[in-house]
């Protein structure tokens, strides 16, 4: 007998059930007698929560909420949690990470509402998730499609405008951006701002886009074949211009990388005949490339602390309108 069953028995949420087993008077006293009447029925014997000091928290739940391979194959992510994690030992708390596709991933301490609050990393997750999370301190540390909830952003505005700046100052009139990531509202506004600071500095900007999604997909395991192939599609077209760039955005470093090698085989001179700028410091994917190029830092370590931060803030204060934080970036000169 689970807390499930209670809960089906009643005609209640889960939620429902764990608030009324732990005292919580936010529930109606028609759904408390529900539940304690399923209770009776079911014989149901709950664990009681173990009484805790009145000055320790529940954990707080970090939850990446979207089924794509991107959070595996950048280091922004895990510098975001060392930011949370960072900001909860000084908190003196703990932290619960789980990956989440579908609600029967989540925690049971979230299911049962035991935590502090939520941290959401992802852009699409699906709308059973959601549900299951209603009524819990919620900060997304990350730009998505729902606008709900408290959101810290890494000020993708900023990024685009921090790349075009550098490749104008550089001197480049004929700009590019090659993107083969799909639709997706991080790289959605890099690319958007890039080309609009461009234009407004009387730049052209020549777009290579994929119109297939390389890498948010719900699959396993990446396909970095299938993703090179892609961005090769795009760098072929490129090449094949005749108003070539002389300077390219290439938001996200993964793909900064691809560039190099692929153009390499063309024999093509990134740093002479094409200078490239990418996004997110992504060392492990720079630091074999020459020139390295340059980067945008987004602050990932910041963002996760500051996201505990709002998270709090929202939970002491109960904050009644939403909130954003935007952490400035920094671009990161090439050689």
């Amino acid at each position: 007998m689970s807390i499930a069953d209670v809960a089906i028995r009643a005609g209640v949420s889960q939620a429902t059930v764990s608030r009324v087993i732990n005292d919580n008077n936010t529930v109606s006293q028609d759904m408390a007698n529900r539940v304690r009447q399923a209770i009776r029925e079911l014989h149901y014997q709950p664990t009681l929560r173990r009484r805790r000091h009145p000055a320790t928290r529940e954990p707080v739940a970090v939850l990446i909420v979207h089924q794509n391979q991107f959070h595996h194959y950048t280091s922004s992510c895990s510098f975001m949690l060392l930011g949370v994690e960072q900001a909860l030992r000084d908190r003196q708390m703990d932290m619960i990470l789980a990956h989440v596709g579908d609600a029967d991933d989540l925690p049971q301490a979230v299911l049962s509402k035991q935590v502090s609050g939520l941290i959401l990393i992802g852009h699409q997750p699906s709308q059973e998730v959601l549900s299951a999370l209603e009524d819990i301190p919620t900060v997304w540390l990350t730009s998505h499609h729902d606008v709900s909830g408290d959101m810290l952003l890494s000020g993708n505005e900023t990024v685009g405008r921090l790349a075009a700046e550098y490749l104008i100052e550089k001197g480049h009139k004929t700009l590019g951006v090659l993107n083969t990531l799909g639709p997706n509202p991080v790289v959605d506004l890099r690319c958007q701002y890039f080309t609009f600071v461009s234009e407004s500095r009387g730049c052209t900007v020549r777009q290579y886009v994929s119109d297939r999604d390389a890498m948010f997909r719900e699959t396993t395991k990446l396909d970095l074949d299938l993703f090179e192939r892609q961005v090769a599609e795009q760098v072929t077209r490129m090449l094949a211009d005749e108003q070539r760039p002389t300077g390219l955005f290439v938001p996200m470093d993964l793909q900064v990388a691809m560039v190099y090698r692929l153009l390499d085989k063309h024999g093509v001179k990134p740093g002479k005949q094409l200078q490239i700028v990418g996004t997110d410091d992504e060392k492990g994917a720079l630091i074999g490339l020459n020139p390295r190029p340059a980067t945008v830092n987004i602050g990932p370590v910041t963002m996760g602390r500051h996201a505990v931060e709002q998270l709090f803030r929202r939970v002491d204060h109960h904050e009644e309108r939403r909130v954003r934080v935007t952490v400035e970036p920094q671009l990161i000169p090439g050689d």
